[in-house]
């Protein structure tokens, strides 16, 4: 009988977990407007490749894949939150603090990744460092 109990118990709390992300693929016209607006200001040419959104419990991300290989995650709001690469992106993407720093400290490297996570932001260089800086783009550390 206890097994029973504690089966219909967990049952729920199995469902929920298993239908709180909820990927599918959309239309580039369904993204917020400001993620729209964001890539044609900041990818000249770039066309969008695939669009997909995801609701995990009350809040909605979206995952875009452009045709030139970067790939943007976008809050449900449409603020941008990752920008990732094999190449260099874009000087115009990458807070103006922190392209400072990185032009002084490792003048040979270019950003391949930004991302922001809660208060930190960190970017990704092209010899493979990770630098993280607070959210006003003040550096804290470096990561090999």
């Amino acid at each position: 009988m206890r097994l029973f109990v504690n089966i219909l118990f967990a049952l729920p709390i199995v469902l929920f977990l298993t239908n709180c992300a909820d990927d599918k693929v959309i239309d580039e016209s369904n993204l917020p407007a400001e993620a729209i607006t964001y890539i044609q200001s900041n990818f000249d040419g770039a066309v969008v490749s695939q669009a997909m959104k995801s609701q995990d419990g009350l809040s909605n991300n979206y995952d875009v894949y452009l045709n030139n290989g970067v790939s943007l995650e976008f809050s449900g709001k449409g603020e941008v939150e990752s920008i990732k690469s094999t190449e260099r992106l874009p000087d115009k993407v990458i807070p103006t603090k922190i392209l400072d720093y990185v032009s002084l400290k490792h003048p040979s490297e270019f950003v391949t990744q930004w991302e922001m996570n809660n208060n930190e932001q960190e970017v990704k260089l092209s010899n493979g460092f990770e630098l993280k800086f607070n959210k006003d783009g003040e550096f804290i550390r470096m990561d090999m």
